[in-house]
């Protein structure tokens, strides 16, 4: 096509970060693999890199310098130095959290490359006046797979997983639906800062600290910042009596907002894939579905294509997941039929098409239960999300957890039906009780484990649980006893 065919529109600085950034993020790694392919690379030595980084991680899930550089080695790649390449892309990586940024432009020159080789092959179809069609670039995550391959596929190590046991992948969606004016929008707002921290939330993991981008219609700017607040004090993050992050956290610049009172249906989703495109988002929040569908949310037709036809082509081609927000429909006059539902029928809970649940790769349910205490309900592959029980085993089925609103603040917690004024404490405020009852700077495992049974009148197992939940207020050393972490330096001064 052409004579030097550098000139054909690519990133080599980019793809080199690309590699660097999966050497040293394991985050960066996943992303990396679940949104590009070897032939998206134009520098020959980078594509071939490449091709050894996705081996290995199908092998056994674990890629690092060293043996890549073996690897590489040992096939002889023309242009690879060892102990020289690997070492070179990574010191010329300026930061792994870009690793969004560098995908998106190494994809995007890969498309260029092909519109102009469609383009050269148009010309030449002129001419010859057949196949004067244009061909869009193959999609290689729709094309169909070969039974060997989906065998082999390494569900163990998804690089699509975001959340849980692969109960959310990217491209896909969780529908969240709960009853009117309960706080499912702050509730949203604790999964979304928990994520973005790389933090469970009541059980659900994610793959790492996970960026979000929250698009809301019913809260303007002020109810968000109300809730982040309530959110990031309930969670430890800011000194009492202020509004300021205690320390400066990286992880709450995951956390984008964008307050949306216009589009809806096609208009919205070419506003996300705008803002997916420049950010890179890991999950994208609609909250709530009501206010964006832009049509009859009965109807199957309005649903399908909404969710199917305009989000979901966004997701795939930006390689996140969807974290929709809804409401369920009037309460039945007779509450026992709601008691005495099937638990899989909590799925269809939401008001309008069952399309809802069917597009939804997992759905989650909030309902107040008993008095002040509200059922967090994996109500579709509820097996895959990973909730647990007060005492931090992990959920069975019907895969319910307890939950509660904070005694101040806009915050969730956890806690029992029989008691759901109980157990109102916030992570942070045990951790401040445990630290004063030590007294000490530094304290082994053992005697945080009976600090905790002392001061919240526990048994052993659920101290154990406890210590999970106030554990990122303290650092491990490497002789294994803990230290105060920042959020807690405040006290000892």
């Amino acid at each position: 096509m052409f004579k030097d065919n550098s000139v054909l529109p690519h990133d080599k600085a980019a793809e080199a970060s690309v590699i660097g950034a999966c050497l040293c993020d394991k985050r960066a790694l996943n992303l990396a693999l679940s949104q590009l392919k070897t032939e998206d690379f134009f520098v020959p030595l980078h594509a071939r890199i490449f091709t050894q980084i996705e081996r290995l991680y199908n092998k056994d899930g674990n890629v690092d310098s060293v043996l890549l550089d073996s690897v590489c080695a040992h096939d002889g790649i023309e242009g690879f130095e060892p102990s020289k390449t690997l070492e070179s892309l990574l010191i010329d990586t300026p930061s792994a959290a870009r690793i969004g940024s560098y995908c998106a432009t190494v994809r995007n020159r890969a498309d260029d490359r092909w519109v102009i080789g469609e383009g050269w092959r148009l010309i030449k179809a002129g001419v010859s006046g057949t196949g004067r069609e244009f061909r869009p670039r193959p999609d290689h995550s729709q094309e169909p797979r070969e039974a060997l391959d989906v065998l082999h596929y390494n569900c163990e190590n998804d690089t699509r997983s975001l959340l849980g046991d692969r109960f959310l992948c990217r491209g896909g969606g969780i529908l969240i639906v709960g009853q009117s004016g309960i706080g499912k929008s702050s509730l949203t707002m604790q999964a979304a800062v928990s994520f973005a921290a790389g933090r469970d939330f009541f059980g659900i993991k994610p793959n790492g600290p996970l960026r979000s981008l929250i698009v809301q219609a019913e809260n303007d700017e002020g109810d968000m910042a109300e809730q982040l607040r309530g959110v990031v004090k309930g969670m430890g993050l800011l000194n009492e009596g202020t509004d300021k992050p205690s320390c400066p956290s990286p992880h709450l610049k995951n956390l984008k907002f964008l307050h949306e009172t216009v589009r809806t249906g096609a208009a919205l989703a070419g506003r996300i894939a705008d803002l997916a495109a420049a950010l890179a988002p890991d999950l994208v929040w609609i909250d709530p579905l009501l206010s964006f569908i832009g049509g009859d949310i009965c109807s199957q037709e309005t649903c399908s294509k909404f969710l199917r036809n305009e989000l979901n082509p966004v997701a795939l081609k930006h390689n996140f997941g969807y974290m929709v927000v809804h409401h369920t429909g009037k309460p039945p006059r007779d509450q026992r039929m709601l008691e005495s539902m099937h638990s899989a029928n909590f799925g269809y809970l939401g008001i309008g098409s069952s399309e809802l649940t069917n597009w939804a790769r997992g759905v989650l349910t909030i309902r107040q239960v008993d008095g002040e205490a509200y059922e967090l309900r994996g109500a579709k592959r509820g097996s895959r999300a990973g909730l647990t029980q007060i005492d931090g085993t992990r959920c069975e089925w019907p895969y319910i957890t307890h939950l509660c609103h904070a005694k101040q603040g806009i915050f969730w917690e956890r806690c029992t039906l029989n008691n759901s004024k109980a157990e109102k404490e916030t992570p942070f405020e045990l951790a401040q009780k445990v630290y004063t009852f030590l007294g000490a700077d530094l304290a082994v495992l053992k005697d945080i484990i009976q600090a905790i049974q002392t001061v919240s009148g526990t048994k052993k197992t659920q101290a154990y649980a406890k210590f999970k939940s106030i554990e990122p207020f303290f650092v491990k050393g490497e002789n294994g006893a803990y230290r105060i972490g920042p959020e807690l330096c405040a006290l000892a001064k």
